[in-house]
């Protein structure tokens, strides 16, 4: 009888790792440089055919206004697997109002991978993830982010508008990715953190075995 040696290997969700904070395929709207709570920057993507749109920046060398990255990835080019694989493995919300207390709770059972069919509104102070428990969350549609809303993970949905607090209080530590525009008010800190990207890239997705070598008796 012969038997067929295999080891496991790991599928990740994430392909590909952004090199930026912000990417989005229309318009990136931000508030004034001088007027936030420091926007940590890795720098910002755009669509060809838009130009960010950041309110007083400066435009010298090594400025926010300056750091633009000329190539779109996609959304979906971002994943190591299909659209479908993802939506299989992921916990799937729809909600029809405010969602916050609803994605608190899947957080908080220890799902780290969320799929949100349609749109998401977060309305409520909430905190999503940590830098040991980043969270994906995938947004089939637009998200609207009111203020007290902290994100540490990833966010990939359609456009994305932000109503950030001025208090402080509202931050993404990670990536914020759009087909659409990214709109931001008010003073947010976002933070391009690769270390977290990172992390979510080696927990989130599965084992799978594959064969090596040859058949054995």
């Amino acid at each position: 009888m012969s038997a067929l040696k295999t080891r496991l290997r790991f599928v990740s969700l994430l392909g590909q790792r952004p090199d930026v904070a912000l990417t989005a395929g229309g318009p990136i709207t931000l508030p004034s440089p001088s007027a936030n709570h420091g926007l940590a920057w890795g720098g910002y993507a755009m669509g060809v055919y838009w130009t960010p749109t950041v309110p007083d920046a400066a435009t010298q060398p090594g400025s926010a206004a300056s750091e633009v990255a000329s190539a779109l990835l996609p959304r979906d080019k971002l994943l190591g697997v299909g659209k479908a694989a993802l939506r299989d493995v992921a916990w799937r919300l729809a909600c029809e109002a405010d969602c916050s207390e609803q994605l608190q709770r899947v957080v908080q059972s220890g799902h780290a991978v969320i799929w949100v069919d349609g749109d998401l509104t977060l309305a409520s102070a909430l905190t999503l993830g940590s830098d040991e428990h980043p969270v994906l969350l995938w947004v089939e549609g637009d998200v609207r982010l009111g203020p007290r809303v902290s994100l540490t993970g990833l966010l990939l949905a359609r456009s994305v508008v932000w109503g950030a607090s001025d208090e402080g209080e509202s931050h993404v530590r990670g990536a914020i990715v759009a087909d659409g525009p990214i709109t931001v008010t008010g003073s947010p800190a976002i933070e391009w953190a690769p270390q977290v990207l990172d992390r979510l890239a080696a927990s989130a997705g599965w084992f799978e075995p594959v064969p090596v070598g040859s058949r054995v008796n």
